[in-house]
């Protein structure tokens, strides 16, 4: 019996060693889950004032996904193009410093990409400007979740976007059409009638001051 007392009593003092480190563990773990549940991905935002002052900027407006950029979405999943961005936000905008900061997104080649450039998180100067998140330190989790659901708010509302609102009038004289088209310039529109005698419109900016404006240094991958 007392050898069994001495086990049950060894077995008392090895659960209970190192009390300080046992309590600091679980403070570690319960802030753990808080930052699992503050960077969960449905989480929402109101992003309305965001994407109204986006709105009125002709670089960041001048973005669009192309038929190609929709239809990679649409074959991948609106699931797997969170998990890109996820990814691109973490290696590209979140760590606390970036060589090519600036440069780092390009202008091409995902929808994300063109995502970023629209809603001014391609990188730290943009991200500062247009959501007030300083650079030079490490994103947050909560931060990353949020640049994220920017980016896939943006990327859902292009992927459900329809043609722009046409508003013909009639006159005695003539047509007159109007086309709701935020963020354009009249010198982008360019018009002609082809030889079948339809009006083809075309829009080209080649506005650089605007991209000045935003401090923007990009390049652009073929």
């Amino acid at each position: 019996m007392k050898k069994e007392s001495k086990v049950n009593q060894a077995k008392y003092v090895e659960l209970n060693l190192f009390p300080e480190e046992k309590e600091e563990h679980q403070k570690k773990s319960i802030s753990s889950e808080n930052m699992e549940s503050d960077t969960s991905p449905d989480k929402e935002y109101d992003l309305t004032d965001l994407f109204e002052r986006l709105s009125k900027s002709a670089f960041r407006s001048r973005f669009h996904l192309s038929k190609k950029d929709k239809e990679y979405i649409a074959e991948k999943g609106l699931a797997t193009i969170r998990k890109h961005a996820e990814d691109f936000v973490a290696k590209r905008l979140a760590p606390a410093v970036i060589p090519n900061d600036g440069k780092q997104t390009p202008m091409r080649g995902h929808p994300v990409f063109i995502a970023q450039h629209a809603t001014g998180c391609c990188c730290r100067g943009c991200f500062f400007k247009w959501h007030h998140i300083p650079a030079g330190r490490q994103l947050t989790g909560e931060e990353q979740q949020y640049a994220v659901a920017v980016l896939m708010a943006w990327i859902e509302k292009q992927v459900n976007a329809t043609a722009p609102a046409v508003n013909v009038k009639e006159s005695a004289t003539a047509y007159t059409m109007e086309v709701a088209a935020p963020g354009l310039k009249k010198d982008m529109v360019k018009m002609n009638i082809d030889k079948d005698g339809y009006l083809n419109v075309s829009i080209e900016n080649k506005d650089e001051k605007e991209e000045k404006k935003d401090d923007v240094k990009h390049i652009e991958v073929k």
